[in-house]
């Protein structure tokens, strides 16, 4: 998972790398990542019968083997 990781950030190194050495005009860059953090507290009914529930965000993410969303943006001008 890390070397994947790993070629994923090396990949766009490089990508902005060429972007920057190759452009004359002046780019701006944003880059925005994302944060998911939540629980669950309800109830459910299944044939009739009622249950309580509720799920924290530790126990939610100890499932998530991995996760990650981020916006990158390179504007000319």
């Amino acid at each position: 998972m890390y070397t994947k990781m790993a070629v994923v950030f090396a990949t766009l190194g490089i990508l902005l790398a060429g972007i920057s050495a190759n452009s004359h005009a002046e780019l701006d860059y944003q880059f925005t990542p994302y944060l998911w953090a939540a629980n669950l507290d309800g109830t459910t009914t299944v044939a009739g019968q009622e249950v309580d529930f509720k799920a924290d965000f530790g126990d939610l993410i100890s499932f998530v083997d991995a996760g990650l969303a981020a916006r990158f943006e390179a504007k000319s001008g």
